[in-house]
This record gives structure tokens, sequence and C-alpha cells, in this order.
């Protein structure tokens, strides 16, 4: 009987020992991101994001992303005018802002040295989820003579009644938020991360990679008059982060 439990102790202290040298290495159990978002549908600034992460097994993660950002069509120009030298953007319609929800995994390639070492962990990410789109009229200044005086008005566009000729500028963000509409998609990224944070319980770094969305049954109307406009969106994407580890 003192042989079996003798036997059983041993083994749970190396099951313990094995677990415990496995996680040992481990840079952390738990970590969340916060920051920005630039890809090329929408320029510098495309959003903002956050990120939360989880240990799940050696050198692999699983996380929870949440991504809020502005499509832009490819067409699209800013002009200024005439009258004004106020800005606007020629041709659009409605505004296209996206919230992505996504579940996914972080694939570590190479870990970082031990605390006050330096160096960077570098990470493979892969990420899918739902979309919900906000496709929010957007309005313009428009110059009207009402009576003997003239005033501004804030319109949606409309390339068959407005022209540069009587366009002063972009109308309040906030117009016609009351006639946005909802559309529903779906969406994933893969891309790399590198973390260089120096200290154990700081994050600092950037992924890039590529993303695609999709919006089912029907056209996303960003720009009427351009040839396409499409229910599917690819881009490249940088997002640069900070945050912290547990």
């Amino acid at each position: 009987m003192k042989r079996k439990l003798i036997l059983f102790i041993c083994i749970i202290l190396l099951s313990i020992s094995g677990y415990s040298q496995e996680i040992e290495g481990q840079d952390f159990f738990r970590e969340y991101h916060y920051g920005i978002n630039m890809n090329t549908n929408a320029g510098l600034l495309g959003g903002f994001m956050f990120k939360y992460i989880k240990f799940k097994k050696t050198r692999i993660f699983k996380t929870f992303n949440i991504e809020l950002v502005n499509v832009k069509h490819p067409k699209e120009e800013r002009l200024f005018s005439q009258f004004t030298g106020n800005s606007y953007i020629r041709g659009k319609s409605n505004y296209l802002f996206s919230l992505r929800l996504q579940y996914g995994r972080d694939y570590v390639f190479f870990r970082k040295a031990p605390p006050g070492d330096g160096g960077v962990r570098v990470s493979g990410v892969l990420a899918a989820g739902l979309s919900l789109g906000l496709l929010k009229p957007y309005h313009i200044l428009e110059l009207r003579t009402v009576g003997n005086r003239e005033e501004f008005v804030s319109v949606q566009f409309d390339p068959s009644q407005h022209s540069s000729n009587n366009i002063v500028g972009t109308g309040n963000f906030f117009d016609g938020l009351n006639k946005s509409t909802i559309l529903g998609g779906v969406n994933l990224k893969a891309g790399v991360t590198f973390d260089f944070g120096v200290f154990e319980s700081n994050v600092t770094g950037f992924e890039a990679g590529f993303s695609l969305e999709y919006f089912p049954g029907q056209e996303v109307i960003i720009i009427p008059e351009a040839t396409n406009n499409p229910n599917y969106f690819m881009a490249t994407y940088v997002n640069i982060y900070f945050g912290s580890r547990k």
C-alpha cells in the first residue's frame, strides 16, 4: 500500500514538474491591446482596435478582437469649394463604418528573451468573425437662395441634383444619422505581430497583414456614380498598439 502511495505521489509530482517546465518559459497568460488601425481602405487613421489574448497551450493563444473602422471607396477624392475653401468628397453619398467582432488564434514563432534582455516576440495572426456595418448618409453643405438671402443647407449628396457649383463644404457629421442602414457581414484577417515591449508587464508593438470583409446580399453604395460599388472590401492593414499583460 505504501509503495502504491509513494508511486502515486511521484507521478503527481512529475506531472506538476512537467507542467511547470512547460509554462516556465511562457511570457504571459493574459494580454490586453489597445491601439489604432491604419489600412489601405481608410488612410492614415482607419479606426481603433482592442484585442484580448489568453493562453491556450504552448505557443498558441486564443484571441478576441474588436475593431471599429471607416471603410472608404477607392475612388474618393477630396475637393475644395471655390466659394469658401472648405473641403468635401466629390460624389460621396454615404459613409461606411464597420464594427468587427473577431475570434482567432495567435501562433508564437519566436519568443522574447528573458525580461531585461530585450528582443522581439513574433507571432502569426489568424482571426475571423462577424461585421456590423453602418451605412450613414454623407451630407454636403449646399448654397441655396431663399427669398432675398442665401443660406447653407446640409443635405445628403445626390448626383442628380448637386454639382461642384453649389457645394460649399461638408455638412455636420451627425446629420442623417437617423436615416442610416445597418448591414450584416463577415470578416477575416491574417497577419504577423511584432511585440517590442521591454518591461514584463507592458506591451508595445504592431500588427500587419491582410483583411477581407464581405456584406452579402446587396451593393454597398458609397459613391453612386462609381462604376463599381462592391459588397466586399480587401485591404492591407497595420495596427499600432500598447497594453498590458498578466
